[in-house]
């Protein structure tokens, strides 16, 4: 295997694109507005045969294996003019042409309005979750990208609130409420990615202070990814060094003694060396009887660029969280009639996770057909804690006030991951069909090991829940156990353009080594082929047409309640939509309908008193439609609409009937965000408002428990002037306005169920200098 590997990379470095080079010339340059600032994301399309890219996070693009003699580029940016220019593309040489937008002129009835940039809530490319530079109205599959104008318009500081309005996407909340995870499209997806490295699911953490936008690449993707769940991918992008100098200072306080502080700062040290520097710290109690958390982030970057062709960039975090493990409510019915405040628990809970992350990107041009990238990502993450756990079951008899049954657990988990990548792209062409074609090896290592202690029960009533006295020992051992997983995989991918048409194939083959000790030792070696397949057709530069197919794998080292290891989990998509840029590109809608089918999927058993042992329920479908639709109605009023069907259901299984629900799959999700840049004597004030609504959820893989729907509503106001000192933004962000009662999912068939927060307000200043 490791031969093939080394074979491949040396073909794809060597061997891609060399027939067609002297006839074919590179344009490249930088995209900026009036006043010089870079534009990253723009869209840069050759005329009339649609091959493009996007511009970068510094607003230069590159466009190789343009015909020798007239070409033609059309630019493009939500809120600016469309601009076209021409070059002549020399053969076997490099020809710069820069590009200046000005800002689009919109008339509404009798008032023209002009002169703002549109901050806009559309991304024209998803360079690292597609792992393509082609833009996202030409891929073949559903992309959506929470922008940093979207994130700081709503003034979002946690991970988990960022994808509220991504449709199809649900939260569900991580181990002890300590971090966030998603289900997508029906689908538990318990590993995020980071900047495309994948990262330990159960103890890892993302944070917002320095995230520069969020890509969800939905449906099944492990011909990219390996072991990704089959509803999609959520991959988060960091902040880089910038050009220009610049420190952001901001403070901000709230509801529930919440209090904040994070500094960005970016230091140009040299033309070709910056750094960057984003730490934040947070102290807050909770809504929630005992909760609290300290949470301290720190996030180090450095990019070096040696040499026009080569760049390398070294990136680090150190996340510390010291909190209350609120665990939330069991899966009976009547946990429904519980305060929202009531926290089934002891006030000597307390959890403590440490973690954090490094990672290296080298990329290098070695000619204008050929690119190599070596890049490594190792993350580790520790959580100590003590909890309640509810018991089995969890209440007594009686409706009034039944005896709740609490277990005091204290608890050890350590997960570490490593990922090891190489690549090579190569752009060539044949004919006049233009090919991007990608090859990577991949070593990946996970490394689990959890140790759990128990005490003795503790019985309390249900309407007064904290015990009185501290959990006694002596604590026993409950359960431990480690998973080591191994996996090598190699993966090719090319895209061909030619005219309207643009064709995706690739695929990845993963062989993957799982040794689980959970009450005895069990070994499982398998190996998977994942092809994924996709064509875009784009008729009229308004519209693109696209459909496609896929599937996943995901090995799994759930320890059987019957005995032994479970079987891989397998997916297989389907999806096909269109995708639109009208009104000058300020309306970019995408809508997909699809269907994802999921087999050999594990739930806990629920004749398991320890949670941890399962049983594989057979097979479950996901089909929906998803709308997501990012719209500049005017250079100063920016929205996304988003809305999500989903038919989600069992449709083979052991122990649960055919057509029992998905856990916390929602028929109907939609979301409304907008924002609006107030003109003349009031200019700098923005004003926001939204709303969100998530239909009835199942709580329990029975179906015998419903989380009720919910509206959330919405809003936030800030004002941004100039100071002799620098830039001052103040804002004033506002959740739940209506304080309504409702729930957020748990993390697991046992503890399904979360009070979310009540109504909540969060004041942020902040300076720029």
């Amino acid at each position: 295997m490791r031969s093939l590997f080394y074979a491949l990379f040396f073909i794809a470095t060597l061997g891609l694109a060399t027939p067609a080079l002297a006839q074919t010339g590179t344009l490249e340059g930088t995209v900026r507005d009036a006043d010089g600032v870079p534009l990253p994301g723009a869209t840069v399309q050759l005329i009339p045969d649609g091959a493009g890219t996007a511009t970068d996070n510094e607003g230069q693009y590159q466009l190789t294996q343009v015909p020798a003699g007239s070409a033609t580029i059309e630019v493009r940016f939500v809120g600016f003019t469309p601009v076209r220019k021409t070059a002549i593309a020399v053969a076997g040489s490099t020809v710069r042409v820069d590009v200046i937008l000005r800002d689009a002129a919109v008339v509404i009835g009798d008032v023209t309005v002009t002169g703002a940039r549109e901050q806009g809530y559309r991304a024209s490319a998803a360079l690292q979750v597609n792992r393509s530079t082609a833009p996202i109205k030409e891929t073949p599959f559903s992309v959506q990208v929470v922008t940093k104008d979207l994130i700081e318009d709503r003034g979002v500081t946690e991970f988990g609130e960022a994808l509220r309005y991504v449709p199809g996407v649900t939260a569900r909340i991580g181990f002890s409420n300590s971090n966030d995870r998603f289900n997508i499209r029906g689908f538990r997806t318990d590993y995020s990615y980071r900047n495309g490295f994948r990262r330990s699911g159960f103890t890892a953490s993302d944070r917002v202070a320095n995230i520069e936008q969020v890509e969800i690449l939905k449906g099944t993707s492990s011909s990219l990814y390996g072991q990704a769940e089959p509803g999609g991918v959520v991959n988060v992008v960091t902040k880089r060094p910038e050009a220009e100098a610049f420190v952001d200072v901001t403070a901000s306080a709230g509801s529930f003694s919440a209090y904040r502080t994070s500094v960005d700062a970016n230091v140009p040290i040299s033309p070709t060396l910056g750094v960057r520097l984003n730490t934040s710290y947070e102290d807050r109690d909770g809504y929630r009887d005992l909760a609290f958390a300290r949470d301290f982030f720190v996030a180090p970057v450095l990019e070096w660029r040696p040499t026009p062709q080569t760049s390398v960039v070294l990136e680090g975090e150190y996340n510390a969280l010291r909190s209350f493990p609120d665990r939330g409510l069991g899966n009976d019915p009547r946990f429904l009639n519980a305060s929202r405040e009531a926290q089934f628990a002891g006030d000597d809970g307390e959890l403590s996770r440490d973690g954090g992350l490094f990672s290296a990107i080298v990329t290098h041009a070695i000619s204008d057909a050929i690119t190599l990238r070596a890049a490594g990502s190792y993350s580790e993450s520790t959580i100590e804690s003590l909890f309640y756990g509810l018991g089995f079951p969890a209440v007594g008899e009686g409706d009034v006030n039944p005896d709740v049954t609490l277990r005091p657990t204290d608890s050890f988990d350590n997960q570490n991951n490593l990922v090891l990548q190489a690549e090579a792209i190569g752009r060539f062409a044949t004919g006049a069909a233009r090919h991007t074609a990608l090859v990577g090896i991949e070593r990946g290592e996970d490394k689990f090991s959890y140790v759990y202690n128990r005490g003795a029960a503790v019985v309390v009533p249900f309407n007064d829940p904290r015990p009185t006295t501290p959990a006694q020992g002596p604590f026993d051992l409950f359960f431990e156990g480690r998973t080591d997983a191994t996996t090598n995989a190699v993966y090719v991918q090319n895209e061909t353009v030619a005219g309207p048409v643009r064709l995706l194939v690739g695929a990845r083959y993963d062989d993957s080594y799982l040794l689980n000790e959970f009450f005895g030792s069990e070994e499982k070696e398998e190996g998977q082929l994942s092809p994924r397949a996709g064509l875009t057709v784009t008729p009229v530069p308004e519209v693109s047409l696209y459909a496609s197919a896929s599937r996943s794998f995901v090995p799994q080292a759930f320890p059987l309640f019957e005995g032994g290891v479970s079987d891989a989990l397998t997916g297989v998509g389907y999806e096909a939509g269109a995708k639109f840029s009208l009104l000058g590109g300020r309306l970019a809608p995408t809508v997909a309908v699809f269907e994802i089918t999921r087999a050999n999927v594990a739930q806990v058993s629920p004749d398991d008193p320890t949670f941890s042992l399962y049983i594989q329920i057979g097979e479950s479908r996901s089909r929906g439609v998803e709308i997501d639709a990012p719209l500049a109605i005017t250079p100063r009023w920016r929205a996304v609409a988003t809305y999500a069907y989903l038919d989600a259901e069992v449709t083979e299984d052991t122990s649960l009937e055919p057509g029992s629900p998905l856990l916390n799959t929602p028929d109907h999700n939609a979301g409304l965000w907008t924002s609006y840049d107030v003109p003349g004597a009031l200019d700098g004030l923005t004003l926001g408002a939204g709303v969100l609504y998530i239909g009835e959820r199942a709580a329990t893989t029975s179906g015998s428990l419903l989380i009720p729907a919910y509206t959330r509503f919405d809003a936030s106001a800030s004002y941004a002037f100039d100071a002799e000192f620098g830039t001052v933004r103040a804002q004033l962000s506002a959740t739940n306005l209506t304080d309504e009662f409702f729930y957020e999912s748990g993390g697991s068939n046992f503890l399904p169920l979360l009070p979310a927060a009540p109504r909540a307000f969060r004041f942020t200043l902040g300076v720029t200098l």
